[in-house]
């Protein structure tokens, strides 16, 4: 996705913001359009075309990193370094670069990991194509999600993050919740807002951590 930051837009251009969309199939285990892009020539054209700030793919709803991460799951289609070549390009381009990260769905994560999975009252939030909404409060955080982004900033000259599906992140029962409300209340997890009259359950067991 792209947008202007004030840059006078090209003759031609309309006057409303123009976004693009860098966006992959969702069935990106098995479909490549290509490994080699050309990333100078792409950053260059939206370049002459105002294009000030993008956010591009570090890590989607799958869970694949598209760039070469040691801590998490590379796309397996990946070759090379799709992120951190189209990032370089554009910033030689002074084009600012927001890295997007799929926070709240990680798919490999809850393939690999059951336990970080959030569970809902009718059970774990498991599907088919692996889109699957994982709970903060497990050890995804410190081990997956944290470590991801400090490579991220270690390795590449990005100026932000665009975290998306941070509202997948919903009431959850999962183990690792059970226990820290147990210890933090006294108490099993309620399954209905019993604890502050007039407020939200999702609500109650924020203020309640």
């Amino acid at each position: 996705m792209c947008r202007y930051l004030g840059r006078k837009k090209p003759e031609g251009i309309p006057d409303e913001e123009t976004l693009l969309a860098f966006r992959f199939s969702q069935a990106t285990r098995t479909f490549a359009s290509g490994h080699a892009p050309d990333v100078k020539a792409a950053a260059a054209t939206m370049a002459r075309c105002g294009i000030e700030e993008i956010i591009t793919f570090a890590k989607g709803h799958d869970g694949f990193a598209y760039y070469p991460s040691a801590v998490g799951t590379v796309h397996p289609r990946m070759k090379g370094d799709a992120f951190g070549d189209f990032t370089k390009a554009c910033k030689k381009k002074d084009i600012r670069v927001l890295a997007y990260v799929s926070f709240g769905i990680d798919g490999e994560a809850g393939r690999k990991h059951p336990d970080w999975v959030q569970v809902g009252i009718d059970g774990a939030q498991m599907n088919d194509d692996w889109f699957i909404s994982v709970c903060p409060f497990t050890p995804y955080l410190d081990e997956l999600m944290l470590p991801q982004l400090g490579e991220i900033l270690a390795w590449y000259p990005v100026d932000g993050f665009f975290f998306d599906t941070m509202g997948a992140m919903g009431i959850c029962y999962c183990a690792w919740c059970e226990k820290d409300f147990a210890q933090s209340m006294a108490g099993r997890f309620p399954v209905t807002n019993t604890m502050m009259p007039g407020v939200s359950m999702e609500r109650s067991a924020a203020v309640a951590r």
